[in-house]
């Protein structure tokens, strides 16, 4: 049985992320800031908006809490050597990440709305219609896997099997 965010009673303050994001290893596909797109949408979800209300309120803070996708045509400046360091591994990993997406179909997002698009089309998100209106959930199990929706290459996959290892062994060392 599907298990989704509406069902599980849950405090605004207590929001987590699915453990399996992380367990199944789509940090290493999604661009950077997913995470933070994923709890905004969990926190909007829990205080019933609608689709359109979250996009909506997801516009207006896109710049204040830095939600904005990584543009790949803004030249950037640094300060440092060290700044320009950490950028150009930022992008590196973000062009291998716009590599796996456009080979899988999908576009790399370059707002809001695509990244939320996005995450629906990967069925991390879903959407609910309900009184009319489209809603927004979460998928908590069974969260779907990277292998099932991305088409990896075979260093990828090798890749994402030893990151789940680690996450595994890691949770293991937890209990």
């Amino acid at each position: 049985m599907k298990q989704i965010m509406l069902s599980q009673s849950g405090e605004v303050s207590n929001i987590t992320l699915p453990a399996s994001f992380l367990q199944n290893g789509w940090n290493l596909f999604l661009p950077k800031g997913t995470i933070s797109i994923m709890l905004s949408v969990m926190t909007y979800i829990l205080q019933g908006y609608s689709k359109a209300e979250i996009l909506e309120l997801m516009i207006m803070e896109e710049e204040e809490l830095s939600l904005t996708p990584f543009n790949f045509t803004v030249p950037f400046t640094y300060k440092t050597e060290e700044e320009k360091q950490v950028y150009l591994t930022i992008s590196r990993q973000e062009k291998r990440i716009y590599k796996v997406l456009e080979r899988s179909g999908y576009t790399y997002p370059k707002t809001i709305q695509e990244w939320v698009e996005l995450l629906i089309e990967l069925k991390i998100i879903q959407e609910v219609i309900r009184e009319e209106k489209i809603f927004l959930d979460i998928v908590i199990e069974p969260f779907p896997h990277p292998k099932e929706v991305l088409t990896l290459t075979t260093d990828e996959l090798k890749k994402l099997d030893k990151y789940q290892i680690n996450q595994h062994i890691e949770s293991l060392s937890e209990v």
